[in-house]
């Protein structure tokens, strides 16, 4: 939603600049890339600044928030306060040798046939749904896929690549049980799954036609502890 509201500056020609930082603020790159930090922040419990520090302003203060002033991103920082309360989270607690999930569009045994979103490039996996879709930056497109899991869950944002017009039969089989079976109708909005899985045993995603896989990992269960 912070993308197309860029984007849609420039498609309109109301922004001044057509490159990646706009002279106005709102059609900048980073205005919106520090808008989804700031919201973060949000889920996180941090709020604006001005809460414990009345009057608080960025253009009168040394130090500049995310919290406060996002159009600054990545020159901004947080507060020590902000910083403190993050880091006693415990989403940002976990050693660095147990990997809390792994992505399965950098996973190379995956077969020829499957479209890979990983970051790289200008490219997004759009699932249609409410608004707009949802764009992803990791994911696959696949018809069919089929890979061992490790002790934990295979988890993703489930739907129909952006333009697609007829239905899609999908079944998902573990071992050789039916773990799960949809249909998916074009312009619903992602569905979230999450399959238990055990070390070794054999997933395979089989669609009518492809399917759109976004954040497609498998989070292992001692990163859950």
């Amino acid at each position: 939603m912070i993308g197309d509201s860029t984007l849609g500056g420039y498609l309109a020609g109301v922004c001044p600049d057509s490159g990646r930082t706009g002279s106005a603020w709102w059609c900048s790159w980073y205005t919106f890339m520090g808008t989804v930090a700031h919201e973060l922040g949000h889920t996180w419990g941090l709020p604006h600044p001005d809460v414990f520090i009345p009057g608080f302003r960025c253009a009168d203060s040394t130090a500049w928030s995310n919290m406060q002033c996002h159009w600054g991103f990545p020159f901004d920082s947080l507060l020590p306060f902000e910083q403190t309360h993050l880091r006693s989270l415990r989403h940002f607690q976990y050693r660095s040798d147990r990997a809390p999930y792994e992505l399965l569009s950098i996973r190379g045994d995956l077969g020829p046939d499957v479209v890979r979103f990983n970051a790289e490039g200008d490219s997004l996996l759009w699932i249609d749904g409410r608004g707009g879709g949802t764009g992803y930056l990791w994911g696959l497109v696949a018809k069919r896929l089929k890979f061992p899991g490790l002790d934990g869950w295979f988890a993703a944002d489930l739907g129909l690549p952006r333009g697609s017009r007829d239905s899609v039969d999908l079944r998902i089989v573990v071992g050789r049980v039916e773990r799960y079976r949809r249909r998916l109708i074009p312009g619903d909005p992602p569905l979230p799954v999450s399959i238990p899985l055990r070390r070794g045993e054999v997933i395979q995603l089989e669609g009518s036609a492809p399917v759109a896989w976004g954040n497609a990992r498998m989070v292992s269960r001692s990163s859950r502890r």
